[in-house]
């Protein structure tokens, strides 16, 4: 949670002391993101569906499969 606040009041502190150190912390801040959002876009289409299952089925608790809650799903 400190860690949190640390980083807001850099940001808000930015904005107060200049409008121009702002931008840039936003914009450096939201190219970071991007970047984060198309690298883990990539590593879901590559990776290969039994791999992916598999690491599934090793978070799910013993009894429970994807196959089976994928093939229980009605939908909403």
């Amino acid at each position: 949670m400190a860690v949190a606040i640390a980083f807001f009041a850099v940001i808000v502190l930015a904005n107060i002391l200049g409008t121009k150190y702002g931008f840039r912390l936003m914009t450096i801040l939201t190219t970071i993101s991007m970047i984060g959002l198309v690298i883990a876009i990539a590593i879901m289409l590559l990776t290969p569906r039994q791999t992916a299952i598999a690491a599934i089925n090793n978070l799910l608790p013993s009894g429970y499969t994807y196959s089976s809650l994928a093939s229980s799903y009605r939908g909403a």
